[in-house]
């Protein structure tokens, strides 16, 4: 008995002892959750939600604001994100709009342009550059394989590799043959340079100077034909006058033939100094704005008649109109009256006694149309290309005795340019010939 009850007495001491232990591990277990609990919403929820809105925006997503509700540590953070992630935005903003000004710029430029590195790879190229060679190019790729001209290649690989701009700023030029014709081009090369000054390539422009050259030739050439053929007149003028003032004048017989030389030729001087001056005049009006109205073309071919009607009558040829009265066209009538007339001086000359010289028109859907007709000796086909140059004869020594300048259908052809119209030549040796001038249509109001 008395080692029993000490016994029993353990026992129950221990069994409420051990009774309170369930409630504190599940006391434990729920602040455990609680404090978890706790730290999401606070931390983890905040910084996830967080991580979401930049993998957006990393997306170029919409723009959306960072703030959130968790600690103030993840509160800072996300406000540091946000300012960071708006100063991006508007650096990338500029340099799109920089890169978009860029692209429009190269874009608008009439001479092509090529930035290329050290390695003889595209940086970039513009749409003008593309169309000069033919084919599309791309950053990265080799500038062998868009430019295929070896001496341009070369001149564009030197510029590249240079680290410093040539002391000479002249333009070098080389001539390339591109779609089987021989181009002049003016290239010009400066370094590219990165932030810290290293050389990156060059940028190079080429400007396709063939028109400036063809002008320069042409003006060159009217220099030396129009003082050709102002040498003849006037050296046939002095002979004149002074075989007169050596005693010619006093001849009765000789006195008359030396003054219809002195005529003639300077009739002939006096044409060729207006056809010139007209020439000049033409050109001019076609690089300005053309003053043209809406009106009849009867009109123009019937005074067209009119002026050259006693050269008709002297070589028996008669004239003949065929235009519907209500046919118009947007025209200067007085400028394409001149046109006619030229077109209508060359049928007579050429046409034989007792023929017939038709001025027609007519309108379809590119527009109106003028033609002079004549039963003619026709124009080799070698000629017709080259009928209206200057000073181009198919017969020089016809046309001089004709008192023909040489450029009266040149005259023809720049007045139907300044209407933004063409004229074409149809004809065959011995079959006469038809000259059309086409205008375009009337524009709408």
């Amino acid at each position: 008995m008395y080692l029993l009850q000490p016994t029993v007495a353990l026992a129950a001491s221990s069994t409420e002892s051990n009774a309170p232990l369930p409630a504190l591990l599940l006391g434990g277990l729920v602040g455990m959750v609680a404090v978890g609990w706790w730290t999401h919403h606070r931390y983890v929820h905040p910084l996830r939600r967080l991580q979401r809105i930049l993998a957006r925006q990393e997306a170029d997503g919409p723009a959306t604001s960072l703030r959130t509700d968790g600690a103030e540590p993840v509160q800072e953070v996300a406000a540091i994100a946000e300012r960071l992630l708006l100063r991006l935005r508007t650096r990338l903003h500029r340099a799109e709009q920089r890169n978009a000004e860029l692209t429009a710029v190269l874009a608008a430029m009439r001479d092509a342009v090529l930035a290329v590195d050290q390695h003889g790879r595209i940086i970039q190229l513009n749409q003008a550059a593309m169309t000069m060679f033919g084919q599309a190019g791309t950053p990265g790729q080799s500038l062998e394989e868009v430019v295929r001209h070896p001496d341009l290649l070369r001149l564009i690989q030197r510029l590249a590799r240079a680290a410093t701009p040539a002391s000479d700023d002249s333009p070098e030029e080389v001539q390339v043959h591109l779609a089987g014709h021989t181009r002049h081009l003016q290239v010009q090369g400066a370094p590219l340079r990165d932030a810290d000054n290293r050389p990156l390539g060059a940028l190079v422009v080429l400007a396709d100077t063939t028109r400036m050259r063809q002008l320069e030739r042409m003006r060159t050439e009217f220099a030396a034909n129009v003082s050709h053929e102002l040498k003849t007149p006037i050296t046939a003028i002095k002979g004149s006058v002074e075989t007169l003032l050596a005693g010619a004048m006093d001849e009765p017989q000789a006195r008359p033939r030396f003054l219809e030389i002195l005529k003639r030729h300077s009739d002939r001087l006096e044409a060729l100094v207006s056809d010139t001056l007209s020439l000049s005049n033409i050109e001019q009006q076609a690089t300005g704005h053309l003053d043209t109205l809406v009106g009849p073309v009867v009109e123009v071919l019937r005074q067209a008649v009119k002026q050259c009607e006693l050269l008709a009558e002297d070589r028996h040829i008669s004239l003949t109109v065929d235009c519907p009265e209500s046919l118009q066209t947007s025209m200067d009538a007085t400028l394409l009256e001149q046109a006619v007339v030229n077109l209508l001086q060359n049928a007579i000359a050429y046409s034989p006694p007792g023929a017939t010289v038709t001025l027609s028109a007519y309108q379809d859907q590119h527009g109106c149309h003028l033609q002079v007709t004549d039963t003619g000796t026709g124009i080799a086909d070698h000629h017709q290309d080259r009928l209206f140059e200057r000073f181009y004869r198919v017969d020089p020594s016809r046309v001089r005795s004709d008192g023909g300048t040489g450029l009266g259908l040149a005259i023809v052809k720049h007045i139907a340019q300044s209407h933004g119209g063409t004229v074409t030549v149809r004809s065959a040796p011995g079959k006469g010939s038809t000259f059309t001038i086409s205008l375009p249509p009337i524009e709408s109001p």
